[in-house]
């Protein structure tokens, strides 16, 4: 409590030691005669003046570093205590801390930042694939008479295609293991048949940026109980992210050990590098490291924290290190090592050319989309092998068209005007009871698997998948 100069008329130990003053020292002083920093006393002083003069309460916050060092902050108010004449007696403070709060709005603050960085990336990486997409489409239309020109246009469409598609894929990817939806499907497994699996995938990526790609693994195998895929997009994810930060005529080590307990791989260049400050956020989802004007691309930040959350849950672990900017960086990954077990064999080549030829007989194929550019191209391409296709472009139409062209397998959209793909598989499926139902739509979380399961479809392909999935969905 202060009377009207500012002056304390009484002190709690608490706000004592806050302020580092005993509580008979404190009686009789202003802020001013405090060691307290001279922009805060000015501030305290004219606030305690305006209460004095109005009135009125005043609420207001403040940062503070407590006697180990710790910064805090606090909320307080100057509040007027009046009698009943309505005449200032005395002003009382309060303040409370706040830190947790502050801390919390902050985490916020720096999340829709990170939030706001990752959509403006997302736009540039979505729009990089389909500047050259639209480009190849009108140099196709121009040279009707140029089938080199044509085919190497086409060349360029699919693989744009397929980074829009990895893209998508990679934000389903983080939001599946950020809600814990990803089931690991473990096996013992040699580790030197993965890195073989990542550095073929990577290789084109190498080659363009001009790199170079030195592996270093012992010649015993390196057993891991792990899902086998999941291994994989832990080490393409590093090996790009090493190919993307490096610049032209650069090296990329990767090589694999193991110790008594844990396999131990690294992934390492002499590329950009990171500055110490990086190191600790970089497996951060979303966050995306300051490149130079060289880099075209930094990425959507989802890689590195997909690596972490995929590495732990699997029971490992995985760190970053770096000498600074510009001197490359190491990625370092542990897994626990299991007992290894032999490999089954794959049948022989006979046999797997046998079942390649047998291929599948040809049907009469009804696709259900009320998107009509997916229905008209899925057509198209049905049709060359040789399918008797037709299309409708709702669920009535598409009741009426089975009833009439009685086909073999039905690929319905699950997002229909008025009646859902999910209502009219019911209604197919009372028509022809022995029709195959394939769900090809744009949902494709675990979720909408199992209620197209439960909706009585036979098969489910998510929209963006290559010819080969959807034919093999429609074989069965």
């Amino acid at each position: 409590m202060l009377d009207k100069e500012g002056r304390f008329l009484y002190s709690n130990k608490a706000h004592c030691d806050l302020l580092k003053v005993g509580m008979n020292d404190i009686i009789g002083k202003t802020y001013g005669d405090l060691s307290l920093p001279d922009e805060l006393t000015a501030r305290l002083h004219l606030q305690i003046q305006q209460v004095v003069e109005t009135k009125s309460p005043i609420r207001d916050e403040m940062e503070w570093t407590n006697s180990n060092g710790t910064l805090t902050y606090y909320e307080y108010r100057f509040s007027p205590i009046v009698n009943k004449k309505d005449q200032l007696e005395f002003v009382a403070g309060a303040a409370r801390d706040i830190t947790d709060r502050k801390q919390n709005e902050m985490a916020l603050q720096e999340a829709d930042r990170r939030k706001d960085v990752f959509l403006a990336t997302l736009a540039h990486e979505i729009r990089n694939p389909l500047a050259p997409i639209l480009s190849g489409l009108e140099l196709i239309r121009r040279s009707k008479d140029d089938p080199e020109t044509s085919e190497r246009a086409l060349t360029v469409i699919e693989r744009q295609t397929h980074n829009i598609v990895r893209l998508v894929d990679d934000l389903l990817e983080i939001s599946r293991i950020t809600q814990g939806k990803i089931n690991l499907r473990k096996e013992r497994f040699n580790l030197n048949t993965a890195f073989a699996m990542v550095v073929e995938s990577c290789q084109n990526e190498i080659s363009t940026n001009k790199l170079q790609l030195i592996t270093f693994l012992p010649e015993e195998p390196i057993y891991i109980e792990a899902d086998a895929l999941r291994i994989e997009q832990v080490l393409l994810n590093l090996l790009t992210n090493a190919a993307k930060f490096t610049p032209s005529g650069g090296k990329i080590w990767l090589s694999a050990r193991k110790t008594n307990s844990e396999a131990v791989i690294s992934v390492r260049d002499n590329g950009l590098g990171l500055a110490p400050d990086l190191i600790a956020s970089i497996f951060q989802m979303f966050n995306q490291v300051e490149t130079t004007s060289r880099q075209a691309s930094k990425g959507l930040g989802i890689g590195l924290g997909v690596v972490k959350q995929l590495v732990e849950m699997h029971g490992g672990s995985v760190s970053a290190s770096s000498k600074g900017e510009g001197k490359g960086s190491k990625f370092t990954i542990r897994f626990p090592l299991a007992t290894p077990i032999e490999t089954p064999t794959r049948p022989p080549q006979q046999e797997i050319k046998m079942i390649e030829e047998i291929g599948s007989p040809k049907q009469k194929i009804l696709i259900v989309d009320d998107n009509v550019d997916v229905a008209k191209m899925i057509q198209l391409l049905l049709s060359r092998e040789g399918h008797e296709v037709r299309t409708a472009a709702d669920g009535e139409s598409g009741i009426e068209a089975a009833a009439d062209f009685q086909p073999d397998t039905c690929l319905c959209d699950i997002g229909l005007p008025n009646m859902d793909g999910y209502e009219l598989a019911g209604h197919l499926r009372a028509i022809l009871p022995n029709v195959r139902l394939v769900a090809f739509t744009g949902w494709g979380q675990d979720t909408d698997l199992l209620r197209s399961k439960d909706a009585g479809f036979d098969d489910h392909v998510v929209k963006g998948a290559n010819m080969e999935a959807l034919s093999q969905a429609i074989a069965g």
